[in-house]
């Protein structure tokens, strides 16, 4: 929890001089717009997400069954970027983005 209000006050400050980095104790980490209102969250240096934030959310169709992290990645990113499709654990940021 104290991650999430770090990172919620610190990228709402980041956002208007457009940092891309914040810190919680002594870790460091950055954020990539990856869709509209969808931000992946990385230790910086590393390419793979540890979070994200997001408006939308995905749930499992019985509420109780609960999605792996990567297909709730792929899933958000791919319906904040209009994706008409998506494969389970593919990343795809806008600079790595390719035609579907």
């Amino acid at each position: 929890m104290r991650f999430l209000l770090l990172h919620r006050r610190s990228s709402c400050l980041q956002r208007g001089k457009k940092q891309t980095e914040f810190a919680s104790g002594d870790t460091k980490y950055t954020y990539e717009e990856a869709g509209k209102d969808f931000y992946l969250i990385r230790k910086s240096g590393s390419a793979d997400p540890v979070a994200f934030a997001a408006i939308d959310t995905v749930t499992s169709s019985d509420g109780v069954t609960k999605l792996p992290f990567s297909f709730q990645v792929a899933a958000l990113k791919a319906f904040t970027n209009e994706e008409k499709a998506f494969e389970e654990g593919e990343i795809l940021t806008r600079s790595n983005r390719t035609a579907r």
